[in-house]
């Protein structure tokens, strides 16, 4: 566990250096994981092993993040997202966040992300405003049965779910969000960010997540996502001359 912060610790001060005090997410290529066995999270990212979950959700809980080293650009390791199928054929879809995992009752639908405030494990501090969200991706389904999900949320000094549970939700300060379809290829993503029109850019948490499906009890049990070098980018003008890629989601 001390190694792991360390090695933390470590990829947010090059991170930092790296972007000119623009702030990146740790670990976006998802070359550095922890603990061991099938227990294995790439750090800075939570999935079902670490997940909040009802007593007899977690008597189910299984390994749906896996670390891949075939990632892009042909070296080092990528992640792998895998959803399944439960007791009567429900979904589970694969999730990946830089919150927690909650699950409070055996109904898939019911669960969701989250930044825990008081958890440096399951929360992200973030005090940037980026233009866009980049990322590769390959995902595996090709009909309408299912597509991948990101979402990023910028937000402030509060409980953030994603999707949200509350009846009076506060919203994200800025958001990018997509679901999306590959035709079992690479492709290189971009996504702006859309952010409120008061938003200064001071908000203190990112609530990060990557799904291989598109919503929590819904979708297709054999959907497999890979994703591998997710990066920031704050230049208007690179976002201006992206390439979108054709993208299919629900």
């Amino acid at each position: 566990m001390v190694m792991t912060r360390i090695i933390l610790i470590l990829l947010l001060i090059t991170n930092c250096f790296a972007t000119l005090a623009q702030q990146q997410v740790p670990n976006g290529g998802f070359e550095f994981w922890e603990r061991s066995g099938e227990q294995i999270e790439p750090i800075g990212w939570n999935g079902l092993m670490t997940a909040d979950m009802c007593t007899f959700c977690s008597l189910g809980a299984s390994q749906r993040v896996f670390k891949e080293k075939r990632g892009l650009p042909s070296r080092g390791n990528c992640i792998r997202i895998e959803s399944t199928s439960a007791i009567g054929g429900i979904i589970v879809n694969g999730t990946v966040t830089t919150g927690q995992v909650t699950a409070p009752s055996v109904r898939p639908s019911q669960g969701y992300n989250r930044s825990v405030i008081g958890s440096k494990e399951f929360n992200l501090r973030f005090t940037d405003k980026p233009d866009s969200l980049v990322f590769w991706a390959k995902y595996s389904i090709t009909d309408k049965s299912d597509s991948a999900l990101v979402s990023f949320l910028i937000h402030g000094d509060y409980i953030m779910t994603d999707p949200v549970k509350f009846a009076k939700p506060k919203t994200p300060g800025g958001e990018a969000r997509m679901t999306f379809q590959t035709n079992s290829e690479w492709k290189r993503i971009s996504i702006p960010f859309n952010y409120q029109d008061k938003f200064d850019g001071k908000s203190v948490f990112l609530l990060a997540t990557f799904s291989s499906s598109f919503e929590a009890g819904k979708g297709n049990a054999s959907a497999t996502l890979w994703v591998d070098d997710v990066e920031l980018v704050y230049n208007r003008l690179s976002q201006a001359l992206e390439t979108q890629p054709s993208l299919v989601g629900h």
